[in-house]
């Protein structure tokens, strides 16, 4: 059912197997990362534009002066936009303290995970010596239970990608589905709802356990699956309805209140598949996963469900097909510092606007200087309807010439969708959004005309 995970590991490293690398008792590590203006110079045009954040993972050797040499891409998410080719320009900015031995300075290898995320420009992942392995894959009835029905009653087959931080746990966390096929379907969507049942050996340094990310492919193959199951789901005339639009649902300080008194401090994943009644509530709602089982993590989750709302009105004539909608929650200790940083992994976004298309959005100061494109970066808070407010200039490159300040009038229009497919809320989160921004022939007519004289 799945592919090996350490081949899609280390595909990039089959090169160098029968040369390892010596024995070394200090580790490579970070002396100087990428900054976050470094990132933003490298960043895909197309990515920046549609506000599209990636991550890479390259494997590079370290020499023993401390610098990046013969990087390969191993892994990139999201796949087609240039994330790795943009990871390779970023190489001649990395110096690492090398690895040594005994003897000094030695040459190694190490994997190195990229994040085009400005939040996190900072702070990649560690380094480490040995990737994540399976420990714990999902079972037949699993994957049975995830499988899209429509899919399922036509008997056809499918695969995902996701890719997932895979925390020092071995637990998989921050899935993003990288690909799916056929599409239309909701592979992508089932995928991420099994993400609770993946369980890895970690990614290991000298110093331990380290958070790593891979991509995980997940193979929806039939045979194995409907041998033990009764029949196909007879239910097809029932739509589900991916990615709702939610015009109310849990609040931070929803999720706070409802965690479970013996909870201890874990996190919870709890997906429910529920019937959509004709107010836009949810009903009936069937348990699809739930990870851990014990702590009273359902019972908590299922107060929450009351709070989701949907505009019926804006489903129209797919009502009448008894829809359903799979929904997750993700339950996490309200005294955590996770929960404290209210972190968005991947805002999925309701309204958006095109900053090369919408007048006097250039900085007239950039068409002054006939510079062509420029990124500036809007810093600010998401309100519980998804709204963004409070935004501040951030960081620009170029810098000094107002491209953070156009970035600012660009999200003013911006809003999300207030439930994140990790399982989450939105209110109160701080993001950053990078916006590209390109000279248009009218901004650079317009600023290259004469300034008109006073009459004399």
């Amino acid at each position: 059912m799945f592919a090996p995970l350490l081949v899609v590991l280390a595909a990039s490293a089959t090169a160098a197997a029968t040369t390892p690398d010596p024995p070394f008792k200090t580790p490579a590590s970070w002396a100087t990362k990428p900054t976050a203006s470094q990132l933003l110079g490298a960043w895909p045009a197309d990515a920046l534009a549609k506000h599209v954040e990636g991550k890479v993972q390259l494997n590079c050797a370290v020499t023993t002066a401390g610098m990046a040499d013969d990087c390969r891409v191993v892994s990139e998410t999201p796949g087609g936009l240039g994330f790795g080719d943009a990871a390779l320009l970023l190489t001649p900015t990395f110096r690492f303290n090398p690895a040594r031995d005994t003897a000094g300075p030695i040459v190694s290898r190490v994997n190195i995970p990229i994040d085009f995320n400005v939040a996190a420009a900072d702070t990649p992942d560690p380094p480490f010596k040995t990737p994540p392995s399976w420990l714990r894959k999902p079972t037949a009835s699993q994957l049975l239970d995830a499988w899209p029905a429509v899919a399922n009653a036509k008997r056809i087959e499918g695969r995902a990608e996701l890719n997932c931080r895979v925390n020092v746990a071995g637990l998989a966390e921050d899935c993003t589905v990288v690909s799916e096929t056929p599409t239309g379907f909701g592979f992508g969507n089932a995928a991420l709802l099994l993400a609770p049942t993946l369980l890895f050996n970690p990614a290991r340094n000298d110093s331990g356990p380290v958070p790593s990310h891979v991509n995980v492919p997940i193979n929806f193959k039939g045979d194995e699956v409907w041998k033990r199951s009764s029949g196909p789901d007879l239910a097809a005339t029932t739509e589900i309805l991916e990615h709702p639009v939610w015009t109310a649902a849990p609040t931070f300080a929803d999720l706070g209140a409802a965690y479970p008194a013996r909870g201890g401090g874990r996190a919870f994943y709890v997906a429910f598949r529920c019937d959509i009644e004709s107010n836009g509530s949810l009903a009936n709602c069937d348990v699809k996963q739930s990870e851990p089982k014990d702590g009273g993590a359902e019972e908590a989750a299922r107060k929450l469900i009351r709070r989701f709302r949907l505009d019926p009105k804006a489903l129209g004539d797919r009502m009448l097909l008894r829809p359903r909608t799979d929904v997750a929650i993700r339950l996490i200790d309200p005294s955590s510092a996770e929960f404290r940083e209210r972190r968005i992994a991947e805002p999925l976004w309701v309204a958006v606007v095109d900053p090369n298309s919408t007048p006097g959005i250039y900085p007239p100061q950039a068409a002054a200087k006939s510079i062509p494109t420029g990124v500036g970066i809007a810093t600010c808070h998401v309100d519980a309807d998804g709204t963004l407010s409070g935004c501040v200039p951030g960081q620009a490159s170029p810098e000094g010439y107002g491209f953070s300040e156009a970035a600012v009038r660009v999200a003013a229009v911006m809003r999300m969708r207030i439930w994140t497919q990790a399982g989450g809320p939105v209110d109160g989160a701080v993001i950053n959004i990078p916006i590209r921004l390109n000279l248009s022939k009218a901004a650079a007519a317009t600023a290259s005309k004469p300034a008109t004289q006073p009459p004399g």
